[in-house]
């Protein structure tokens, strides 16, 4: 066979691919880059629904079963398909316009500067200390009333809540999370496991796609105690951690942001989150967890608090840069240590 070939007889315009071709070759890769593009913004974090659909698949291999329905005295429908209207304005004293939180650290700070001086006085009659100490015991007196508003108001709300359905609904929740606990502790297999994990997102999920944010509330309580079932009895940090990504950190914007002591709190459930991610050594998500939180919060300090939480997480992980990016996000230098974290830090990344 000769397989040599004289290229100058070779008629190159014949072939020259035709316009209509390099139109369709030029309209493929478009598409295919606009496809390539999309699925990287899906996936790049993954967003909610794809976490979801992906943990549905890896719990129906594991446990055996697609089927996860179980009994449980969920909201009549007319009640989850109607929207209950929640303040979300940000609550403050009526005497010194400030939030619970800055009350609370204000007043420390004052009680602390009154005891000081009630000490001092204690040794002399010196009219000076005695004008200071009234001074600072005058300056504790609106921020004591305040303080007091906010419990009574709070102690009102949770006694309003007595006679309402949703504590029927939180009752039930309790008594449901109780049952799987115990049949956790019971399990003769890793499938039964699962299989009880997959039912409590089954009720994690129809709470949260109510309408009402108290069953969303219930809901996103369901899904933290399957989420610590995952880790703690099937031993599955990878189910813990996606269950916090694609069911708890989508539904921040139904926490209460007004009482940290709240068990939904944004503090008590990023931190629950946090945790989760820590052993699943997720540092990714532990940031991302509060970086949701601090651009759906105009609270200037919950900015500050999600700021300073994400410094610790990248401080923890050895990215002392990126921590101090977040660090000097911070207006309050005199809040969680900031101005002595950032000299240790600067420190030692210019060394």
């Amino acid at each position: 066979m000769n397989l040599n070939v004289d290229l100058t007889s070779v008629d190159w315009k014949k072939l020259r691919p035709s316009r209509r071709t390099l139109g369709w070759i030029i309209g493929v890769l478009l598409v295919s880059g606009v496809i390539a593009g999309t699925w990287y913004r899906i996936t790049h974090p993954p967003r909610p629904w794809l976490v979801r659909s992906r943990l549905d698949s890896y719990l129906s291999k594991k446990a055996e079963t697609k089927n996860f329905q179980i009994e449980f005295p969920f909201p009549s429908k007319a009640e989850m398909s109607k929207a209950v209207p929640r303040d979300k304005s940000e609550q403050v004293g009526s005497r010194t316009s400030k939030d619970f939180e800055t009350l609370r650290d204000e007043y420390f700070e004052a009680k602390t500067a009154a005891l000081k001086a009630e000490t001092q006085l204690a040794s002399t009659t010196n009219s000076a200390l005695q004008s200071d100490l009234q001074s600072k015991q005058q300056a504790l007196e609106p921020i004591a009333a305040d303080l007091w508003e906010f419990q009574r108001k709070w102690m009102d709300e949770t006694a309003a809540e007595d006679g309402s359905a949703i504590v029927s609904l939180n009752k039930a929740r309790r008594e449901f999370t109780r049952g799987i606990d115990q049949k956790m502790q019971t399990a003769e297999s890793y499938p039964q496991m699962y299989k009880m994990v997959g039912q409590e997102l089954f009720v994690a999920r129809r709470l949260i796609e109510s309408k009402n944010f108290e069953h969303q509330r219930a809901g996103i309580a369901v899904a933290l105690d399957a989420s610590r079932d995952a880790m703690n009895f099937a031993q599955d940090g990878m189910v813990a951690a996606r269950i916090c990504e694609g069911y708890v950190l989508p539904h921040l914007d139904v926490v209460d942001v007004a009482n940290r002591q709240s068990p939904f709190s944004a503090e008590n459930i990023l931190e629950q989150c946090e945790g989760i991610f820590r052993r699943n050594g997720e540092w990714d998500n532990m940031a991302r967890g509060y970086d949701i939180f601090l651009k759906r919060t105009n609270n200037p300090r919950q900015k500050d608090w999600a700021n300073s939480q994400i410094a610790d997480v990248y401080q923890q992980s050895g990215d002392l840069k990126k921590a101090l990016v977040y660090l000097r996000k911070v207006k309050d230098a005199n809040a969680f240590g900031v101005a002595r974290r950032i000299a240790w830090m600067e420190k030692r990344v210019n060394r």
